[in-house]
């Protein structure tokens, strides 16, 4: 009996569709989070080194006030560019001529367990 002729078949390759959008979409949502944690942790520590600094004297409120923005600002941009052009396009359009392949779940689990391990940076980096 063939592929083809098989009853469950037809089945598939709807099935797998399905199973991609929402593995897709589960790393798209995850993406933003490790995003948003990873700048936040970013953000608590230059924070901190800023506040040591102006408890030092060694720069001036002003000046690490807009430090501050200017490098949050500037990882906010980069890490959203990088999260919609790897993740979200990118990731579209891979796993969407690949779908029900391995190399395709391969992408989503490295793409789960970074974006995990950016999860978990930037928790340590807010915490400290």
């Amino acid at each position: 009996m063939t592929t083809s002729s098989h009853p469950l078949a037809r089945f598939k390759k709807p099935l797998l569709q399905v199973l991609t959008i929402a593995l897709w979409l589960a790393t798209v949502a995850l993406g933003f989070w490790a995003v948003v944690t990873f700048l936040e942790g970013v953000d608590a520590q230059i924070l901190a080194f800023t506040f040591q600094k102006i408890e030092n004297q060694e720069m001036g409120l002003t000046t690490s006030s807009g430090l501050r923005r200017v490098v949050n600002y500037g990882t906010i941009a980069i890490g959203i560019l990088v999260w919609i052009g790897a993740v979200v396009i990118g990731g579209m359009e891979y796993h969407f001529k690949r779908i029900g392949k391995r190399s395709s779940y391969r992408v989503f689990a490295w793409t789960i367990g970074i974006e995990l391990a950016l999860l978990a940076i930037g928790t340590l980096l807010r915490a400290t």
